[in-house]
């Protein structure tokens, strides 16, 4: 049986069938003790997290003189579309952050990352999220812990609609939609 640990989002495999519902394992990626009966059992086709709850829309601070800078510099947003960023699993799960700049920077609370996650596992500026037009980039901005898309450390990739990736304990989902 696949399950995903309610701590990471990791998904792996429960070895024993035989264990019951109040038995636990520890979790591959974050060693943290899982509850079986806590844990989400992955559907048949694969680790697929699918954004079926109702979502919090937090609002992103006015943009800093940086941010702005950034706009002018070759940075924006995808003409017609709606970009969002969606906490998916771990601290701040069923927040959804509105891109409403071409680029924002993901970092723990109280540090004045543009989008600030409860989560002592991601640095005060743990990654960016870039728009070149259609062409959205996550780059790892040197953080302690790694930035993670398919559970494989990454500097840098280009995302697509419904791309996760993992900052600390946190997945997001990368979601565009036309605006309208």
């Amino acid at each position: 049986m696949l399950i995903r640990c309610p701590s990471c989002a990791h998904a792996f495999d429960l070895a024993d069938e035989s264990l019951g519902v109040k038995s636990t394992v520890a979790c591959p990626s974050c060693s943290r003790v899982v509850v079986v009966r806590d844990a989400e059992v992955v559907p048949p086709r694969g680790d697929v997290t699918m954004p079926l709850q109702a979502w919090t829309e937090v609002a992103l601070p006015p943009p800093t003189p940086e941010e702005q800078a950034a706009a002018r510099s070759g940075f924006s947003l995808p003409r017609g579309k709606r970009v969002s960023l969606a906490v998916v699993a771990g601290p701040g799960n069923g927040n959804l952050y509105r891109i409403n700049r071409p680029r924002v920077v993901l970092g723990r609370t109280g540090a004045g990352a543009t989008i600030e996650l409860d989560d002592p596992e991601i640095s005060r500026s743990h990654a960016a999220l870039e728009c070149h037009g259609a062409r959205i980039v996550l780059r790892d901005l040197s953080s302690r812990n790694g930035t993670f898309v398919d559970e494989h450390a990454v500097e840098e990739r280009v995302l697509q609609d419904g791309s996760e990736f993992r900052l600390g304990r946190t997945r997001l989902m990368l979601i565009v939609s036309d605006e309208g």
